[in-house]
């Protein structure tokens, strides 16, 4: 919801080679969601794949808010800076204005961590692609940082699996509640031995 997100992302490598030995991922246990919105409190975007809607050049600053509107709903609001920290902003809103903007829905309510998210006005899961949250901490009533993937990896690197190539099944990101990095932190969440680290790339803010 990617955020960072339009999540029509998009990843291309001969570094990697679809295989059956990824290892399969598993959303965050008890997850907390109102926690994980915290009704419109920012997200900051520190490590992220490259992905078609958001190539390097445009992920500079990029944040993620999301407001729960019903027990299976959220809107999600990304903005990004294109070009440079400060270069033109870009706002999800105003790019699916159109389609009413962008949407999250809970596909299992009993596990709130498994999404799937895309245009507001179409109907899951007609334009919509997942959205997990493997891991966020440290506690499920304070949560500073999380991991988020498109869907199960299922491209093998070097020291891991990346998510798909196709328009909804490409994506990862490693979010914090602060706009200043923390190396430690993003360096203890990028070590998820299902996932490659090396396929996100560092991204700076302004703030």
């Amino acid at each position: 919801m990617s955020a960072a997100l339009t999540l029509l992302p998009f990843v291309g490598s001969s570094a990697f080679t679809s295989t059956p030995s990824c290892q399969l991922v598993m959303t965050q246990d008890n997850f907390n969601i109102t926690e994980y919105i915290s009704n419109g409190t920012k997200w900051y975007s520190h490590q992220q794949m490259e992905y078609l809607w958001q190539p390097v050049k445009e992920n500079y600053c990029t944040t993620a808010q999301y407001t729960q509107i019903s027990e299976t709903r959220i809107t999600v609001r990304n903005v990004a800076n294109h070009n440079g920290v400060n270069g033109e902003v870009v706002v999800s809103d105003e790019q699916l204005d159109a389609l009413g903007g962008l949407c999250g829905e809970i596909v299992d309510i009993d596990d709130p961590a498994k999404l799937l998210v895309g245009p507001c006005d179409l109907t899951p899961p007609v334009g919509y692609g997942p959205y997990w949250v493997i891991a966020a901490g440290p506690s499920p009533d304070n949560y500073e940082w999380a991991l988020i993937s498109v869907g199960q990896p299922n491209l093998a690197g070097t020291d891991g699996c990346i998510t798909g190539t196709g328009d909804n099944d490409g994506g990862l990101w490693i979010f914090t509640r602060s706009p200043v990095r923390n190396d430690t932190v993003v360096q203890q969440v990028s070590r998820n031995p299902a996932l490659e680290p090396s396929s996100m790339r560092w991204e700076p803010f302004n703030e």
